[in-house]
């Protein structure tokens, strides 16, 4: 009796042992991965650093012609890392498994080799290569986050790069004494252009209230700071689609979270938002209201949305047309001659579509937007399913992420360029196409009800 007993503290011990291992090991890829993104879309370090003096002209089309041809070495380098951690990092074991015969897996499948395929008739094959590789080493690393670190862990990454690149931008900004919020016009720029710092921002916020609900390890107090701080930036930046979008993602985790007696509840409160705005125009309160939806930006024009409708119209009308079905090349159509000539008649420097669905049907045509569609409503379903399954265990993030993409999608691009965003987006789909084996033999069932979940998150998000 007492050797069997000895055998058995023994045993635990050793699984003790291996479970310390395993989460020391899951710590340090964690530090690892946040470290090599934080550095990997920021570099040319030089250039970020100056962004808030430069960025008006960096990214006109006159900068970007060059950019356009060669592409930046340090930039392809540090996605280059980015895939080889990835490629290394998936030769060890874990407790997850692909599921490739699910619906979305074989949709994610598709989209890839029909981007890579594209390459055979793309206006210029340069480019679409460059683009089909760094978006490969975008899927490499992202499967190996996938694999190794939880939905939950992703989260803390998520918050850990944004809150990075937020941090440095305010030191470069005050370093080079371009931080004037008291100017009328004033946009904070920071590392990045302020409509991308508008997004990190939104980022930073979601991720932030997100583990406030979770109850993450950091004090509740600190990420509510590190929420309302970002706000106040996010507002600086001027950016009204990702304060829009952040506000709709927020909204939406919110309600699929909800009990279903309150559903209906909250689909009426936009009912009465519209209302409620055309009793304004009837009363001429709009004059006062378009001064508040600009932000303070000099540049706003609504009757267009600032320039962007001139601009769908030319790119539908004069060049849709042209390959409707499969599109110019994964990446391509955004050449030097198509930024020079649209970007002469449209009089302002214009680099991409400023929406995701039209350059989708630019670049990889109707094909590959129904392609990528279809992959995202049901990338969302699948990630709101394990939100339920697995109560507040990261899913919910990538539910927000997804809502934000297609959100924003409508008045700016996120897809077929390489930046934080897109590659937070395949990570994020990339946790949808795993299964955790260890999840499912531990699971218990979910004690907490759908009203505590969305009382909880309703009170973090107010």
């Amino acid at each position: 009796m007492s050797t069997l007993t000895f055998t058995s503290v023994e045993s635990r011990a050793l699984q003790f042992q291996e479970a310390n291992i395993v989460r020391n090991a899951s710590f340090v890829f964690l530090a690892c991965a946040a470290a090599l993104i934080t550095i990997a879309f920021i570099v040319p370090f030089g250039e970020s650093w100056n962004c808030s003096l430069t960025y008006e002209d960096f990214f006109g089309a006159d900068h970007l012609k060059p950019e356009v041809q060669s592409g930046t070495l340090a930039r392809q380098i540090a996605l280059g890392s980015l895939g080889l951690l990835g490629l290394a990092a998936w030769a060890w074991p874990s407790g997850k498994t692909l599921r490739l015969g699910r619906g979305l897996s074989v949709l994610c499948i598709a989209y890839l080799a029909w981007c890579a395929i594209s390459c055979l008739w793309s206006d210029n094959v340069a480019m679409s290569l460059r683009r089909c590789i760094a978006l490969m080493c975008e899927v490499a690393a992202g499967m190996a986050i996938a694999k190794h670190l939880s939905a939950r862990q992703f989260v803390s990454i998520v918050l850990a790069c944004t809150l990075a690149w937020l941090g440095i931008g305010i030191v470069s900004e005050l370093s080079l004494g371009t931080f004037r919020p008291w100017l009328q016009g004033y946009r904070f720029a920071g590392i990045f252009h302020p409509n991308i710092m508008g997004v990190n921002c939104a980022l930073l916020i979601m991720a932030s209230l997100y583990l406030v609900v979770v109850g993450a390890r950091l004090k509740n107090g600190l990420l509510h700071v590190i929420a309302g701080v970002t706000f106040a930036f996010l507002l600086l930046t001027g950016s009204r689609t990702a304060l829009g979008a952040m506000l709709v993602s927020i909204a939406a985790l919110w309600f699929i979270t909800a009990p279903a007696s309150k559903k209906l509840v909250y689909l009426l409160f936009p009912g009465l938002v519209v209302v409620f705005v055309g009793v304004a125009a009837g009363l001429g309160a709009f004059e006062d209201f378009a001064d508040v939806i600009a932000m303070g930006r000099n540049d706003s024009e609504m009757s267009s949305l600032t320039g962007r409708v001139p601009l769908w119209q030319e790119l539908l009308n004069n060049y849709l047309p042209l390959n409707p079905l499969a599109g110019h090349g994964y990446g391509a159509f955004w050449t030097e001659n198509h930024i020079a000539e649209i970007s002469h008649y449209q009089t302002w420097a214009v680099y991409h579509a400023h929406s995701t669905y039209i350059d989708l049907v630019l670049n990889v045509g109707l094909i590959g937007a129904a392609l990528y569609l279809t992959g995202m409503v049901l990338a969302f379903l699948s990630a709101s399913r394990l939100e339920a399954r697995h109560v507040r265990g990261g899913y919910g993030f990538v539910v927000m992420m997804i809502v934000y993409g297609l959100t924003a999608g409508l008045l700016e691009s996120h897809v077929g360029s390489t930046w934080f965003f897109s590659f937070f987006g395949v990570c994020g789909i990339c946790y949808l196409v795993f299964r955790d084996d260890r999840e499912t033999q531990s699971a218990s069932p979910d004690t907490e009800s759908p009203r505590i979940r969305a009382q909880s998150f309703a009170r973090t998000a107010t």
